[in-house]
């Protein structure tokens, strides 16, 4: 699952817990919105929008480790 793959790459400390506890939390979102699981409230957009540059860290760090091999 996406929670596992995070959980693995703070356990190899390629990311933080931090960041793995925010990405955590933006998929879970992310699997109310596309399974239709419940209502995401304005509270819960202003969390998601305010960790988006998480996504974006997320990114760097996979673009980088890519360029590495």
């Amino acid at each position: 699952t996406y929670k596992d793959i995070f959980w693995l790459l703070d356990k190899g400390k390629i990311i933080t817990t931090n960041s793995r506890k925010r990405l955590w939390d933006i998929i879970k979102y992310r699997n109310v919105l596309s399974h239709e699981y419940g209502e995401i409230t304005q509270k819960d957009l202003v969390y998601i929008i305010k960790n988006l540059s998480e996504i974006k860290n997320f990114i760097k760090i996979v673009k980088q480790l890519v360029n590495k091999e």
